[in-house]
C-alpha cells in the first residue's frame, strides 16, 4: 500500500509539473502570420497536454487519499480491495500520463516551427530542421529507453501473487523468517 501511494503521488507530482507548463503554453503569443494549421495544432497538443495531466493529478490524488483511508477504516480485506484497486487505477493513470506527455513533447515541436518559420529565410527553416531532427532522436531514445526499463521491471501474471494472505499467516511467517535469521546469527558469532 505505502509503495503504491509513493507511486502515486510521484505521478502527480509530475502531472501538476506537466500541468502547470500546459498553462504556460496559452500564455505565449503566437505571431500574427503563422499558418493556421500550426496554430491548430499548438492549442490542440497543448489542451491534450492540460486534460490529460490534470486527470493524472485528480485521480492519483484521489487514489492517495481514499485507498489508505478505506485500508485502514474498512471491512475486513479493506486492505486487499484497497490495494487491487490502486494496481487498476495505476495502470490508467500512467496511460494517460504518457498521453499527456506526448501532447508536451508534440507541442513543443509545433514552437520551433511556429518561431522559426516566421521569418520565412531558409536559413531559419535548416534551424528547425535540425531542431527537428534532434528532437526526434532525442524521442526515439527516450521511447527506447522507456520500452526497455519496463520490460525489465515488468511483472509476468504468473508471478504476481494474487492469493490473499491472513495477518496471522503473515505474523508466523515473520516469526520464522526472524527465527533463522537470529540462529544464523549465533551459529556465525560461535565460529570467530
Amino acid at each position: 500500500l505505502a509503495n503504491l501511494t509513493d507511486y502515486l503521488t510521484n505521478i502527480g507530482t509530475q502531472s501538476a509539473f506537466m500541468f502547470g507548463f500546459g498553462v504556460g503554453m496559452f500564455s505565449v503569443e503566437i505571431p500574427e502570420d503563422t499558418p493556421k494549421y500550426l496554430t491548430y495544432l499548438y492549442y490542440a497538443f497543448a489542451t491534450t497536454c492540460l486534460g490529460a495531466e490534470m486527470y493524472c493529478l485528480s485521480n492519483s490524488t484521489l487514489c492517495t487519499i481514499l485507498a489508505p483511508t478505506i485500508a485502514l477504516n474498512g471491512p475486513r480485506g479493506s486492505v486487499h480491495a484497497a490495494v487491487s484497486g490502486m494496481y487498476q487505477e495505476r495502470d490508467n493513470i500512467w496511460r494517460v500520463f504518457a498521453i499527456g506527455s506526448m501532447g508536451f513533447c508534440a507541442n513543443f515541436f509545433t514552437w520551433i516551427w511556429i518561431m522559426l518559420l516566421q521569418y520565412r529565410t531558409w536559413e531559419h527553416i535548416g534551424i528547425a530542421v535540425l531542431c527537428s531532427l534532434i528532437f526526434i532522436v532525442a524521442a526515439v531514445i527516450v521511447i527506447r529507453g522507456v520500452r526497455r526499463i519496463f520490460s525489465r521491471f515488468k511483472l509476468k501474471q504468473t508471478e504476481v501473487s494474487k492469493k490473499q494472505i491472513s495477518g496471522a499467516d503473515f505474523l508466523k511467517k515473520q516469526t520464522a523468517a526472524s527465527a533463522l535469521t537470529a540462529i544464523s546469527k549465533e551459529s556465525s558469532a560461535a565460529n570467530l
